[in-house]
């Protein structure tokens, strides 16, 4: 692509992306000059995709790890955050990001949403004569779209209730790219149903082989329908996506080939991505400031490779993280779909519909690349025991990888694997314990205050 192409692109990116950001009026004003530049070719539309700083990167909030049992601060550590990021790590019910006119959280997610869905308002409108192209841009639309739907369902609706209606308010759905489109939150049924219905519009048009880990591409989509199904307790579908992801691509990292000593083991875009995402950061999720949960720790067993690679131990025997699949470790945790992830959802389906046989093969062909030579799954009286396991095992391989908030709302309605949280506050000499409790509204998390005014869609309870 030429210099001038690319600075074209890039102009159409900025352009497009200033609505978000700036609203109607700015995007009226800047109409105009828009037009000479407006997407003319396939090429153009992937193009705009193709911004990883605009789709993969803050792809997904982090809101997702911060309210998580995984780690904790420290008392001096939690005391010296900024208001905002201490609110959010003791589940203040009104945390002060809900004040802020920049607030990313909500914002950054739904910017491959608007990219997604100017893909989708032009695809049909290019003069150009290329089905394998057509399927591809618009395949990869409908996927980045949903999976930022996806993400951002998991904080700001309520958990999808495993035997409920879900009629409660979902997410706002963009059907366009028009900034003038009224914003509505469909309910949490809606929410999901819209979800399933564009990932498989995306099966349908993507290919099957993975060439770059920042496009999209059917295995990830396989992949991110599975997710869905697990989020929303349809286990059998769940099972169903996973395997046919993984007769697509199926690839896994032994994981005593790394090195334990390097400050980063795993590079990005490893042979275990299927597509590569990466969260809004925030404060309290970096690696200097998380200590990871003793309890968690003492779980990775002494020839478990993981003990090693996914955690730096501290001068006052304390642990950080340093397994990220991002490629660096900063505040910003990996939220995109690995290999490992459709092994653990078959392991725990299975187990769940009694095929324990099928569960223990499943999970001990991922586990043999993760513990030393010898290592041998046990044998589970019950399918109960197994799955357990399996979500022990899921806890430990998927720590910091935008999943485990989305496992507590799941687990939370099932009283075996229901969990009460618990943080405690110094204030000087006087010490106070905040619980979130199995049930609690704080697993959704307040809309910003801007959009609720700007749009006048209702604000989720307190």
């Amino acid at each position: 692509m030429t210099k001038y192409a690319l600075y074209r692109i890039g102009s159409i990116a900025l352009l497009l992306l200033s609505s978000v950001f700036y609203g109607c009026e700015k995007f009226l004003d800047e109409k105009s000059t828009m037009s000479l530049m407006l997407p003319k070719t396939y090429d153009d539309l992937q193009a705009l995709m193709d911004n990883n700083g605009s789709v993969n990167t803050g792809m997904g909030p982090g809101l997702l790890e911060v309210g998580t049992d995984d780690y904790y601060l420290l008392p001096n550590v939690a005391n010296s955050l900024q208001t905002v990021d201490k609110d959010l790590y003791f589940w203040n019910k009104f945390p002060g990001y809900t004040m802020s006119t920049t607030n990313t959280q909500w914002k950054r997610p739904y910017i491959p949403v608007f990219i997604g869905n100017t893909v989708l308002d032009y695809v049909d409108r290019i003069d150009e004569k290329n089905p394998v192209k057509y399927n591809m841009v618009k395949g990869a639309a409908l996927f980045i779209k949903c999976y930022s739907y996806l993400l951002l369902a998991q904080a700001f609706a309520p958990p999808y209730s495993l035997s409920g209606m879900n009629d409660e308010p979902g997410i706002p759905l963009k059907n366009s790219s028009d900034v003038a489109e009224k914003a509505n939150r469909s309910t949490v049924k809606e929410t999901y149903e819209l979800i399933i219905r564009d990932f498989k519009d995306a099966i349908a048009l993507l290919p099957p082989d993975i060439d770059n880990r920042m496009r999209p591409s059917r295995p990830a989509a396989y992949a991110a329908l599975s997710r869905t199904y697990l989020i929303m307790g349809r286990y059998q579908e769940a099972a169903e996506q996973a395997e046919l992801a993984l007769k697509d691509y199926d690839e896994l990292i032994n994981y005593g080939s790394c090195d334990s000593n390097a400050t980063l083991p795993f590079k990005m875009l490893n042979e275990e991505t299927v597509f590569h995402a990466v969260s809004v950061g925030l404060n309290s999720l970096n690696p200097s400031r998380a200590t990871i949960d003793k309890e968690l720790y003492s779980s990775y067993q002494i020839n478990d490779y993981r003990k090693k690679l996914f955690f730096n131990k501290r001068a006052d025997d304390s642990y950080s993280f340093k397994g990220s699949y991002t490629g660096f470790n900063v505040q910003n945790t990996f939220v995109g779909l690995t290999v490992p992830e459709l092994y653990l959802t078959l392991a725990e389906c299975y187990a769940r519909l009694g095929k324990i046989t099928e569960s223990r093969e499943v999970l001990s062909k991922l586990l043999v690349k993760r513990y030393k030579p010898g290592f041998v799954l046990p044998i589970f009286d019950n399918k109960e025991d197994l799955l357990d396991y399996v979500l022990l095992e899921r806890r430990k391989e998927m720590l910091l990888r935008g999943v485990r908030w989305s496992d507590l709302r799941r687990l939370n309605q099932e009283p075996q694997h229901a969990k009460v949280l618990e943080r405690l506050e110094v204030v000087g000499s006087d010490t106070i314990k905040h619980v979130l409790n199995i049930d609690d509204k704080r697993y959704t998390y307040l809309i910003p205050r801007e959009i609720i005014e700007f749009t006048a869609i209702p604000q989720n309870p307190r």
